[in-house]
């Protein structure tokens, strides 16, 4: 996308700056002629002031499903915007304050705190910061080959905008402060705890859009969504999920993917597993034991049914959580050693 020539708005150069290995300045300068970055006149004389930040890259080279390839906080002024024509990422933002917009081809919005955006690899989208202050957001760019299919899954793949009820904010803050607080310090098996992380962040954000669609549920579905939450065993057919909605098996399918975006099967799997991670988490039962509880009469096919949808074992799963090395919060700079300011 070039920019028009009727646009007085320079388009700076980012400024010369000692080589830190790691560190990146975003708004991302990658990809020319497919993405347009402006700045705010005289901005990076501001960076002093914290208008603009830094982001640590992160995870580089790791052959896992999803992972996080970089994370941190922006804080963008008015006049910054970027646009892509067809983005090569896909990307989970989180606005902490100040006001930005963004337009896609189906979407023109305001981006308020409390709101969290996806950004889909290969679509055009374009947003900026339009309030006074600061446009203060938390990023994760993410990669691998599993990402596609895990939005699909979870009902993402066509969800741009979501707000954030009061009461699941603080959860989806500590997830992103875990990503990137991983990424700075780099704990032992920090990829995998990372990727960990962000699996369950993905599962939170569905779990919020699941929610903000079942205002109008019929009153038949909510019936099978609460048999299914009530017995969440993997021994729980969906012939018999049917039977005790009183729906035909064809009418049940129709339903779920009109108002769930995914088939009965599909979003059983996951209330299941998504149990089980925090049995995992919270007790200190065998895997054996906690496969046997959610209706699996065969560890490996839990174990198997964990890795498709986590996209890690369940041994690895709990040995990242109880390792617990994101103590340290966001914002506090501090502690940062040279060149690992977190923010972009």
């Amino acid at each position: 996308m070039k920019r028009k020539e009727h646009d007085s708005r320079p388009v700076q150069k980012m400024p010369e700056r000692e080589s830190v290995p790691g560190v990146v300045l975003f708004p991302r300068l990658s990809f020319p002629g497919n993405e347009v970055y402006r700045v705010a006149p005289r901005a990076f004389e501001r960076i002093g002031q914290r208008d603009l930040d830094f982001a640590i890259e992160s995870l580089p080279g790791y052959d896992l499903p999803i992972r996080s390839s970089s994370c941190g906080e922006s804080r963008w002024i008015p006049g910054d915007e970027t646009a892509h024509r067809e983005l090569e990422f896909t990307s989970i933002e989180y606005v902490v304050g100040g006001l930005g917009e963004l337009r896609t081809a189906t979407q023109h919005c305001q981006l308020h705190p409390g709101d969290l955006f996806l950004l889909h690899k290969g679509q055009g989208v374009a947003y900026r910061a339009v309030s006074r202050e600061p446009w203060h957001k938390l990023f994760t760019v993410l990669r691998g080959d599993g990402i596609a299919p895990a939005l699909d899954q979870l009902g993402l793949s066509n969800i741009w905008r979501l707000h954030v009820p009061a009461e699941r904010r603080r959860r989806v803050m500590g997830l992103f402060t875990r990503i990137i607080t991983l990424a700075r310090t780099k704990p032992g098996e920090y990829r995998q705890q990372s990727a960990t992380a962000t699996y369950e962040l993905l599962m939170a954000i569905a779990d919020i859009a699941h929610q903000a669609s079942r205002v109008d549920l019929p009153a038949q579905l909510e019936n099978a969504l609460s048999i299914a939450r009530e017995q969440c065993s993997a021994r729980l057919t969906i012939a018999e999920l049917a039977r005790g909605a009183h729906l035909a098996r064809q009418h049940l399918h129709r339903l779920f993917r009109t108002y769930i975006g995914t088939s009965p099967n599909l979003w059983l799997q996951r209330q299941i597993i998504k149990a089980s991670c925090w049995n995992l988490v919270t007790t200190s039962a065998s895997i054996g034991a906690i496969a046997e509880q959610f209706g699996f009469d065969d560890q490996y096919v839990f174990s198997r049914a964990f890795k498709r949808i986590v996209g890690v074992s369940p041994t690895e799963y709990r040995a990242a959580f109880r390792q617990q090395p994101w103590q340290q919060g966001i914002g506090d700079r501090s502690r940062h050693g040279p060149g690992q300011s977190s923010t972009r």
